[in-house]
Parts: structure tokens; sequence; C-alpha cells
């Protein structure tokens, strides 16, 4: 029963993030997981993209994303660079028969921004306050950005 009135309530848009198809601030919380990277990561787009998240927040609304970090341990971040390498681009292009996405997200995950990074890009997109939380010892970061 509660999930047929949720259907109801709860809708897929499929659109461009750099238009997107929804009013000026017409949500309090928008979420993104492991996918801030696609749009950030040498995206010469990502400050349009950042812009329409932004104009559709409503004020003192959240942003909300799980991504991919740098490691500030040497040694967890050598282990997870060549997890990336050997496991993440290798294997998951035979298994997927899709090498290149495969090695695209290998490598933009092991050179993706730092947490602090992510912070900053997001303050200069025009957030007001941003917190971020180490996941995983640093693989991961929580980050909760402030209209």
């Amino acid at each position: 029963m509660r999930a047929r009135r949720l259907q109801r309530r709860i809708g897929f848009v499929r659109g461009d993030v750099g238009e997107l198809p929804f009013e000026d601030a017409c949500f309090s919380v928008i979420g993104i997981s492991f996918a801030f990277r696609n749009l950030t990561y040498q995206n010469p787009l990502s400050s349009q993209y950042l812009s329409e998240v932004i104009r559709v927040l409503s004020p003192g609304g959240r942003f909300v994303l799980v991504e991919t970090s740098r490691p500030p341990n040497a040694l967890l971040r050598a282990a997870v660079d060549a997890y990336y390498a050997l496991v993440v681009s290798r294997l998951g292009g035979m298994v997927s028969g899709h090498p290149d996405a495969y090695r695209y997200l290998a490598e933009s995950a092991r050179r993706f921004y730092t947490s602090e990074e992510v912070c900053g890009i997001l303050l200069d997109a025009g957030f007001r306050q941003v917190d971020s939380r180490p996941l995983l010892g640093g693989v991961a970061a929580l980050h909760v950005a402030l209209k």
C-alpha cells in the first residue's frame, strides 16, 4: 500500500542538468551519488551545471552528494589506486565489454578532487556553507552544501 502511494508522488524526469526542467527554488534537497565527478571533473560545463542545481534549490536547501575522494593516508591511497587500475579498469572493462568506460571511471576516480577541493568548488559555485565527512578512510566523502 505504501509503495503505491509513493509511486503516485514520485516520478522520474529525464533532462539535461545544464537546463533542468524545473521552476526556480522548487526543491528543498537534491542528492547525487557517485556522479558529481561526471559533472565537474575536467568538465568545461561544470559552472553551468552547479548554477542549475543552485537555481532549483530553495533558499536554505541542501545539495547532498557522496563521491569518491582522495584518502589522506598515502598507503591507503596507493591501495585504492591499485584497485582502480587493476580491478575497476581491467576487470570492469572485461566483464562489461566497455573497457573505455571503465578506464574513464578508474582514472577519474583516481584523479578526482580531495574533499577539501570539492568544498571549495561548491563554495565558489555559490553555496553559503559546505560540510564534509570522510567515508571509508577518505576513499569517499559525504558533502552537504547549503544554498
